[in-house]
């Protein structure tokens, strides 16, 4: 069964999907440069909450660095991408 995804705030976690599943996403130049810049700009909010977060909430700081993980990845794979002319 697929996880759920929940909306709240805060975030309420859902559990992870399978790695398995994969995809591949096409954008613009322009989309890639505004990707980009969403998730740099998003990521020093996403360190400074995980900082933030009590010790009881260990699962939320866990997902909260798991996403700024993922922030980052995505970062460095929008900035290896060959732009296309």
């Amino acid at each position: 069964m697929a996880p759920t995804p929940v909306v709240g705030f805060p975030p309420v976690i859902a559990p992870p999907i399978a790695e398995a599943l994969a995809m591949q996403l096409t954008m613009t130049d322009e989309e890639a440069h505004t990707l980009k810049n969403l998730l740099e700009s998003y990521l020093p909010e996403l360190r400074m909450e995980a900082a933030r977060t009590d010790l009881p909430a260990r699962e939320l700081r866990r997902e909260l660095r798991s996403r700024s993980e993922l922030a980052e990845r995505l970062i460095e794979q929008l900035e290896s991408s060959p732009t296309e002319s």
